[in-house]
């Protein structure tokens, strides 16, 4: 089996959802234009948060020290809370009308791409 580098995945990952994200804008447009602002701003959160994580993570990595990629982790995963929360924060402040509806299923769509393409690398060996 072949392996792919750890900077490909992250790449693979994070292209994915910038495109997961804009393909729910365009759903969105199904049901309006509300819908499809809605829900590409829940789809860019989601995405602007599983980037940073990644980045923190896989910049971590290069040190090959435990104890320096665990705290990278744990960073980035604070980081992310944070940026998901202000995204959340000025997306209900600035975006008018809103739905929040759409807002939530666009960023639950591209966070499950996260949860998702780990498992499917896995089940091609390629983890």
């Amino acid at each position: 089996m072949r392996q792919m580098s750890i900077a490909l995945k992250v790449a693979r990952l994070v292209s994915g959802q910038l495109l997961l994200a804009f393909m729910v804008f365009l759903a969105g447009r199904h049901w309006g234009e509300v819908q499809a602002v809605c829900a590409g701003a829940g789809a860019l959160i989601a995405v602007t948060g599983s980037a940073y994580f990644s980045w923190q993570v896989f910049k971590s990595r290069a040190s090959g020290d435990p104890r320096i990629m665990l705290r990278a982790t744990y960073r980035g995963l604070a980081g992310k809370l944070v940026l998901v929360a202000v995204g959340f924060l000025m997306a209900f402040r600035y975006i008018r009308p809103m739905s929040a509806g759409a807002l939530f299923v666009g960023f639950a769509v591209v966070q499950a791409v996260a949860w998702v393409y780990p498992l499917w690398l896995e089940k091609r060996g390629l983890l």
